[in-house]
């Protein structure tokens, strides 16, 4: 499975971050707050639910 966010060209640079960077941030961004949100579960394999 694969989510597409698009982003403007130059927020990674203004961040001061590379593309790659930028992006595993973004990753890791939405996984602390789908933890938070209880959505997520640390260690687990299961599909996240609606």
């Amino acid at each position: 499975m694969q989510l597409i966010i698009e982003y403007p060209k130059q927020l990674p640079d203004a961040l001061q971050k590379t593309r790659a960077e930028f992006e595993q941030e973004a990753r890791m961004a939405m996984a602390v707050k789908l933890f938070e949100m209880k959505r997520l579960i640390y260690g687990s394999n299961h599909p996240i639910q609606p």
